[in-house]
């Protein structure tokens, strides 16, 4: 598979439950290689305003339990693919476009959305983002962990989170 001459550099790669192949390049470009050959996806509306001057960079891809593929954004966005429309989803309020404003996406064993986010961990609840955990740290990723929960680094330690609480 070849990506098209003059692109930006492959970013991110995730085979979905389909077996079809998504491709998030470093400019924010989203490809869908399938049986239908390679095809890009598509904005359904307006980019956030914090990508109006500059190009989104992926920091995170994940597959939902509904299918959507969410891809967070070093500006503090998220997109949610689902087939080959991308909308974009705005993060917890009064975080955006701040210092460190990168989102990393995990979405656990029973599909739901995590986001990581500075100081908070939220999930995805259908129209927006509700935060469950105040983290100790902003240097934040999340994973996903086969029990269920949430690999989460905050920092330089690495705690599970359990829906509930971190240990």
């Amino acid at each position: 598979l070849d990506v098209p001459a003059g692109s930006a550099p492959v970013k991110h790669l995730l085979s979905d439950r389909t077996g079809s192949l998504h491709i998030v390049l470093a400019d924010g470009t989203h490809a869908v290689r399938s049986d239908r050959g390679l095809q890009f996806v598509a904005d359904s509306g307006p980019r956030p305003q914090a990508l109006a001057e500059e190009a989104p960079e992926p920091l995170s891809i994940c597959e939902a339990g509904d299918g959507s593929v969410w891809v967070g954004y070093r500006q503090g966005v998220v997109s949610r693919t689902s087939g080959l429309q991308r909308t974009w989803h705005r993060i917890p309020a009064g975080e955006s476009g701040s210092p460190d404003s990168s989102a990393y996406l995990a979405a656990d064993t029973a599909g739901r959305v995590w986001l990581a986010r500075r100081t908070r961990l939220a999930v995805w609840k259908g129209t927006d983002w509700r935060v469950k955990q105040e983290l100790p740290d902003q240097q934040t990723i999340v994973a996903a962990a086969r029990d269920g929960g949430l690999w989460v680094r905050t920092g330089n330690r690495v705690q599970h989170f359990d829906g509930s609480r971190l240990t």
